[in-house]
Formats: C-alpha cells, sequence, structure tokens
C-alpha cells in the first residue's frame, strides 16, 4: 500500500486530494462487492451497544471523591472515556457495516474516518493500560515510589501521554479499515480484490 508522508486524519483533511489518489480513486474505477452477514453484524453492533450502556454506571460511580484520590481510578477513567468514544466506530458501525455488506467503497470519506477513530481508539487504550500497568506495579513494589511519580501534579502528565498518543496516531497513522468480507481490519482497503491489493496503480 502506497503511503504519504502525513495518514490518518491528517491526510483526509490536509492532504485531501492525496487521499483521494490512495484511498477514493479506485472505487470509481472498480466494481467492489461486500456480502452480508447478519449474525456476525449483529454481534458486534449488539455487543457495541451494551458495552456503551454498562459503561455508564461505572464511569458515574468512578467519578466520586472516594475513587478518583486514587492514581489508578483516574486512570481507568481516561480508559472509559477513550473506549466509550471508539466503541461506535469499532463495534456499532461496523456492525451495520457487516449486516448490510457495505464495501468500503460504498462510502470512501465515511468510512475511512471511521477507521481513524477505530484504530486510534485501541492504540490510545493500549496505551492507557500500560500506564495503568506500570502505577498497579509501583504501588506493589516500590508504594512510596509510586506515591511521588503518581501524585496529583504528576497525574497530569500521566493522563497527557495516553490523550496525546490517541490523537497523534489518529491524524498521522495508517488506520485499519474494516473489510467487510472477512470482517477484520487491514491497512489495504483493497485487501481480497485480486490485483489490486496494496493498490498498485499509486
Amino acid at each position: 500500500m502506497a503511503t504519504h508522508p502525513i495518514m490518518g486524519l491528517g491526510l483526509f483533511i490536509f492532504a485531501h486530494d492525496e487521499w483521494k489518489k490512495l484511498y477514493a480513486e479506485n472505487c470509481a474505477k472498480y466494481s467492489m462487492v461486500g456480502y452480508a452477514n447478519v449474525p456476525v453484524g449483529f454481534v458486534f453492533s449488539t455487543m457495541g451497544i451494551v458495552c456503551e450502556l454498562m459503561y455508564i454506571p461505572f464511569m458515574i460511580v468512578m467519578c466520586r471523591q472516594e475513587f478518583m484520590q486514587h492514581s489508578c481510578y483516574k486512570l481507568m477513567f481516561i480508559l472509559g472515556i477513550i473506549d466509550m468514544v471508539t466503541l461506535p466506530f469499532n463495534a456499532i458501525i461496523t456492525g451495520f457495516q457487516a449486516m448490510n455488506g457495505l464495501h468500503y467503497c460504498t462510502n470512501p470519506a465515511f468510512f475511512y474516518v471511521v477507521s481513524c477513530i477505530a484504530t486510534a481508539g485501541w492504540f490510545g487504550a493500549t496505551m492507557t493500560c500500560c500506564v495503568i500497568a506500570i502505577d498497579r506495579l509501583l504501588s506493589f513494589i516500590y508504594p512510596s515510589l509510586c506515591a511521588k511519580i503518581f501524585s496529583d501534579k504528576m497525574m497530569r502528565l500521566w493522563i497527557l501521554v495516553p490523550l496525546a498518543y490517541w490523537i497523534f496516531i489518529m491524524f498521522y497513522n495508517i488506520p485499519g479499515i474494516y473489510n467487510v468480507n472477512s470482517h477484520a481490519l487491514y491497512n489495504d482497503p483493497w485487501y481480497g480484490k485480486k490485483d489490486l491489493e496494496g493498490n498498485p496503480e499509486v
């Protein structure tokens, strides 16, 4: 797959003509067929909606001072925000896409933006989990050091790490685009199309 110095939403917003060349022109030149899979799509969307709804009471409870005074709960709250923003894009929309057999080429711009947000959400959540793991490990091994490193003042910096990473990936990383026929994410929207994988004409 050909790339550009900037990818993700950065490519879509700041170099839109290049985005069209890389991600949209083939849709007008070739026939792209998507096959509906209602059971898979139903599972995707249902799980996304259920998880989204289940998050609400947990987020409300974590807002209480008795929990937010602890660094791990602050980080878990950030993780919850990232997950709640991401779920509609990587579960609910992809489920609807699968149920209706909507290939990426049905609406390249929409599905590209969805992919950028979904991919960034996965990276942002993973980074947040890594920070939580560091916090928990230090709290068991070196509690006094943990209290200093994850103090209220330092927490602002720790919270910025996953958020900055989340935004960076959203604007500058090659997104994983949902393939409605194989039900997986690929960096190449033409995956599975003979002689077109990797966009060889670019």
